[in-house]
This record gives C-alpha cells, structure tokens and sequence, in this order.
C-alpha cells in the first residue's frame, strides 16, 4: 500500500494545479455534459464553440469587457457596464452608442446599390426628423464621383417630389422652376417675418 501524496496527478474531484495547463493542437477544453463548450487551437486559429442549445453568455463584475490586441493595450472594442459600446479602428474609437443612439467619428460610407437611410418613428406626437449641422454649413452632394453628368438631389414627401436641385435649376413643388445656370448655384434662405 503507497501512502505517498500523489503530486503528479489531478484529482476527477477537484484540485489545484500551480503550473500550466498546455494542450496541443487541435486537443479540445471540453466542458458540459455533452461537451457543449469547447476551446482549442487548430494550428492557426484560437476558437471556442458554443455548441448547446442555450446562448453563451459572457459576463463581468468589472467595469467593462475589453477586446484588443495582444499587448491588451490596443483596443479593437470596449464593452462599458451601464455605459457605451464603443468599436475602433486601429485604436481610434468610431462608433459609441450612447444613451440617446449611436455618435460617430468620421465618416459614413453607404454601400454602392441603392442605399438608403430611414428614420422610423412609432409615436404619433413626435413626427419630426431633424438634420443638423454643428459648423456653418451642411451640404449634400450628389454625383461626388462625377458618374452621371444628370445626377440631381430629390426631395420627396412620401411618394410626391415636392423639390429637385440639378445643375443649373431648381424645381420646387413639382411647378415652379428657378434658373440659376447663369449664377452661383447657391440658395441662402434666411428668417421671414410677418
């Protein structure tokens, strides 16, 4: 009978280990009673699969859940309790949500077919949708990439065009049109009195 502790194994009930736990690759961490959760390394790539029926779930008692780069000080994104999300580019910070929407630096780049941006509003008393510019001008350009020389800016309400702007003219509620081919294509509307 060996009565010696046994330093050289794990016990199936529970232990502690003091050194690392290294697998090679493609040896799978295992865990669930039908292996539900796996992690491993197939030679190239680290990989964890969720393959229950439930979701997986990662979640922090810290500040927020971080996911940068392998010096850990390089964000690629940052996942705040109680406060934004905010997504980087090469650790520059782009897309936040906040608690009103989403605040973006820099540009947005819409896709090249048909795209299309729509402000939906469920309630009945708030029917308005504002565009704002924070500098002295907002400007909306069509054609940037001079594609069709017969581009035009439409503004329509619902299904009826109620103004267009092309080069050299403006047509307003589909009759009235102003010919501004022989001056500077700029229209300045100001304040109105009564």
């Amino acid at each position: 009978l060996n009565t010696d502790a046994d330093t050289e194994s794990v016990s199936k009930s529970g232990d502690t280990m003091t050194g690392n736990l290294s697998l090679g690759d493609n040896v799978k961490a295992q865990f669930g009673a039908s292996n539900d959760l796996a992690l491993w390394h197939d030679g190239a790539n680290s990989r964890i699969l969720d393959a229950g029926t439930g979701f997986l779930a990662i979640g922090t008692n810290g500040t927020e859940i971080r996911l940068t780069g392998q010096s850990f000080d390089e964000f690629m994104a940052k996942f705040e309790q109680d406060g934004p999300v905010t997504l980087y580019h090469n650790h520059s910070p782009k897309i936040a949500t906040t608690s009103s929407g989403i605040s973006v630096t820099g540009d947005i780049t819409l896709g090249d077919t048909n795209p299309t941006i729509t402000f939906n509003d469920s309630s009945v008393t708030n029917l308005s949708h504002t565009i704002l510019s924070a500098s002295d001008n907002l400007r909306i350009t069509s054609d940037a990439n001079s594609v069709d020389s017969g581009s035009r800016v439409e503004i329509f309400d619902g299904s009826t065009e109620v103004a267009r702007f092309s080069s050299g003219a403006v047509l307003v509620s589909g009759s009235v049109t102003a010919d501004v081919s022989t001056k500077t294509p700029f229209i300045s509307l100001g304040s109105t009195t009564n």
